[in-house]
């Protein structure tokens, strides 16, 4: 099939992210100034500015990483270079969708920030944490966070690769696994630098405030295939697929699965589009033979763009 483009989520984000192109390139330039109206906030500035620990505040992280991912997708298209299918982690699969068009533009954008703001205000419930584990199996954590129970509420949220899992939860409970994490040999256990416990029933409350908005978001046929990182699959029926949506923020995310199911349908190349090279790092743990690449920077884009015109595409 060819190239595949895949659209991070909270975590991609750094200080500066996407400047050369923010600075140089019109229709980037555009696309924050829409994502600034929206919110109501000057995002070019707080890119510029803004450290990192404004960056993760969730609502900030997510109209951000949307408006940069999408920009540079849509700068790479209108060049030529087209994917033959889009996915996307999490909050990237509103980027993923507006891409393939699925979601107009616009639409997206005002989901992505409704999305934050939901999600912020699901995490000032109380304390609340994730945190990436490797070395272990998805049986072996999930029984972890039953024995953690105890201390409170953690769930596995990400099944990123066949070397990452992300547990998602109270606190205390998080606390707790990774503590039992650290005692069994060749293991791996990292607190992340987020928000809130997303992807965990803690974030039912934003579900429910998000919930109307999808219902009357307006889908359209992709067009091109999208494979959700909610259960991997396919995106067919949108009005099946809406209802997932809806449950995305309480509902684990299946990256691995999603990354099967793109080599399945014969993807070899995985670009990666967006701030960082957390999703580059995934697919080479679950598939060491795919190629991959990133476009986070003007430099990473002409370097493919360039590429491109070198193979006479």
């Amino acid at each position: 099939m060819g190239t595949a483009f895949l659209f991070p989520g909270q975590g991609s984000q750094a200080p500066r992210m996407g400047l050369d192109l923010l600075s140089t390139v019109p229709h980037v330039q555009a696309r924050f100034q829409q994502a600034s109206a929206i919110a109501g906030l000057d995002l070019v500035e707080l890119v510029r500015t803004a450290d990192a620990a404004a960056l993760t505040r969730t609502e900030i992280t997510q109209i951000t990483v949307f408006a940069l991912s999408t920009a540079i997708a849509e700068f790479l298209m209108a060049r030529g270079l087209e994917p033959q299918a889009v996915a996307g982690h999490s909050l990237g699969e509103f980027s993923a969708l507006a891409c393939a068009g699925v979601l107009e533009w616009e639409e997206a954008a005002r989901l992505v920030w409704q999305r934050g703001l939901a999600m912020k205000a699901a995490s000032a419930s109380g304390a609340q944490a994730m945190a990436a584990i490797g070395g272990l199996s998805a049986e072996a954590v999930a029984a972890l966070c039953a024995e953690a129970a105890p201390a409170g509420l953690v769930v596995v949220a990400n099944l990123n690769s066949p070397l990452q899992l992300v547990i998602s939860g109270e606190e205390a409970a998080v606390e707790e696994v990774m503590r039992r994490v650290r005692e069994r040999p060749l293991t791996r256990v990292d607190r992340l630098n987020v928000g809130g416990a997303f992807h965990s029933p803690l974030m039912q409350p934003a579900r429910d405030a998000l919930r109307q908005a999808i219902e009357s978001a307006v889908l359209r046929p992709p067009a091109v295939p999208v494979v959700s990182s909610i259960d991997g699959e396919l995106v067919t029926d949108l009005e099946v697929y809406r209802k997932k949506l809806i449950d995305q923020v309480t509902a684990p995310v299946r990256w691995r699965d999603a990354v099967h199911r793109l080599r399945h349908m014969g993807v070899d190349h995985f670009l990666e589009v967006g701030p960082g090279r957390v999703l580059t790092g995934l697919v080479r743990q679950t598939d060491r033979t795919a190629r991959t690449a990133t476009a986070g920077s003007l430099a990473e884009c002409e370097l493919l763009l360039g590429q491109r015109r070198e193979a006479g595409d």
